[in-house]
Formats: C-alpha cells, structure tokens, sequence
C-alpha cells in the first residue's frame, strides 16, 4: 500500500484544495503570456508586414 489516501481534506479545506489546481495554473501561465505579449510589442518579428511603416 503506497499511502496516498492517508490525508484528506476536511470541511473548508476540500474548496481549497480544489481550487490549488487552477491558481496554480493560472499563476504559470499570466506570466508567460504577459511575457510573450511584451516580447511580441517590443521585438517585431522580421517578417511581419503590419509593423513596416
């Protein structure tokens, strides 16, 4: 027996740990497309027709 079950959440920890998942997430993945949106402001890809005046 691997032990996994040992530990549940209880009353209000049950919400808390079920919304761990999708902050998490959603604490890797706003700064990655933050970043990607400022890299795409500020360094224009050379091929991209629109940014050529």
């Amino acid at each position: 027996m691997v032990g996994f079950g040992d530990l549940l959440p209880v009353g209000a920890l049950r919400i808390l740990s079920t919304a761990e998942g999708p902050v998490g997430l959603a604490i890797i993945t706003w700064p990655a497309s933050f970043t990607f949106l400022t890299m795409k402001h500020f360094w224009p890809h050379p091929l991209n027709l629109e940014s050529v005046g």
